[in-house]
């Protein structure tokens, strides 16, 4: 029992020692961009949605919007999946029209030279 004791005891002092790492491959002079935070559309005192994958085929179009598979016409909380294309979905929101895309919209593209 007193060696249980002792291995956690290491294991939690391990764990409140050990420092953050830093990505090697991080550029030098990375800063974080407000992409992230922009990809999850929020109107003001409302819901937020997250979609996180989209399936189309010729016979069907589904999504998944705040961990729920939905398809057109179907609800998500208070909104209604209006249209799901190749990289967004449009939900009806209190009148209004949301895209939420699958993808941020400031993705850079580097080409080699």
């Amino acid at each position: 029992m007193k060696s249980l004791i002792a291995g956690v005891s290491v294991l939690l002092v391990m764990t409140l020692q050990a420092e953050t790492l830093q990505d090697p491959t991080r550029p030098t002079d990375y800063t974080p961009s407000s992409a992230a935070s922009t990809q999850t559309p929020k109107l003001s005192g409302s819901m937020e949605w997250k979609l996180s994958a989209i399936r189309i085929s010729p016979d069907m179009r589904k999504a998944i919007v705040n961990g729920r598979l939905v398809q057109e016409g179907e609800r998500v909380g208070e909104a209604t999946v209006a249209n799901i294309s190749s990289g967004s979905v449009v939900l009806n929101y209190r009148g209004q029209e949301i895209k939420v895309n699958l993808v941020p919209q400031d993705v850079k593209i580097v080409r080699g030279d």
